[in-house]
């Protein structure tokens, strides 16, 4: 991570490298958003202990998180989330363990107790299908653990088997949107040629802080934030998506800070 979470120097230097969207959970729901990259620290040790929703830093509880999503949909019951949770970590040792994964998942599982889609109904599983059985909610989860027939998680889907990430092919370079597009392409051309198309598909339209990024905050014409990055990249990137890739068919893309775009606009006219 950038720094400890409980640090001073977070609340001022890094947490704009560390912020990636500008409303609550709930608030992105109501704007539009059905998709959430979900990123799991587990504090085990000192004072506040439990399950955060980190991204370098600490943000807040999962139990949060879980709980503006089940408020929004127990107010829109004909709308379909998707919780990945892709990336856990935790204080000492640095991996969970799979009593840990156990709590996380009887948390997500009481929070959306009865809405929860199931892996069984498969990838194809039609909207129609979801409504009547009054379900509303898929959690994407990255534990391998799930691969074990002797598990019982119906309701979790292993990422690995179910998602295929244009973050893939992430190159070593500094972030740039020429190199967002570049990876975007190969992950396209693997698509199709490798047997991923009955998977989700994830476009991903950030760029991460790296250190040369965050080392130029206080240069002149240099980002100083992840807002600042993605007011560069947003743009560029959304009319690819509109115009370069509306026949890719497009599944989940992701972006930052989104409600400084016409992102949902976007989203709901390629639906048509």
């Amino acid at each position: 991570s950038l720094c400890d979470w409980s640090s001073d120097v977070c609340s001022s230097d890094l947490i704009p490298w560390a912020r990636t969207q500008s409303l609550s959970i709930y608030e992105q729901l109501q704007a539009g958003i059905r998709y959430f990259d979900l990123r799991v620290w587990y504090k085990n040790t000192g004072i506040s202990q439990g399950f955060y929703i980190c991204h370098a830093l600490s943000c807040c509880e999962v139990q949060v998180v879980l709980d503006d999503v089940a408020r929004f949909i127990k107010e829109n019951d004909k709308e379909i989330i998707i919780l990945d949770f892709h990336a856990f970590m935790m204080s000492q040792p640095s991996v969970l363990g799979e009593m840990e994964h156990a709590i996380l998942m009887k948390k997500i599982a009481t929070a959306f107790e009865g809405k929860l889609i199931p892996n069984s109904v498969g990838i194809n599983v039609t909207v129609d299908d979801i409504w009547e059985k009054n379900q509303q909610v898929l959690v994407l989860y990255a534990w391998e653990k799930l691969k074990d027939p002797s598990e019982q998680y119906p309701n979790f889907w292993l990422e690995s088997e179910y998602v295929f990430n244009s973050w893939s092919y992430k190159s070593n370079a500094q972030g740039t949107p020429s190199e967002i597009k570049e990876q975007s392409q190969k992950a396209f051309e693997n698509r199709k040629n490798n047997g991923n198309e009955n998977k989700f598909f994830i476009l991903g339209g950030t760029i991460s802080a790296t250190n040369s990024l965050v080392e130029g905050t206080f240069s002149p014409g240099k980002p100083s934030s992840l807002k600042d990055v993605a007011a560069n990249l947003n743009p560029q990137f959304l009319d690819w998506v509109k115009n370069d890739w509306a026949d890719e068919n497009l599944n989940i893309i992701t972006i930052d800070f989104f409600d400084q775009t016409d992102f949902i606009e976007i989203a709901i006219e390629l639906n048509k």
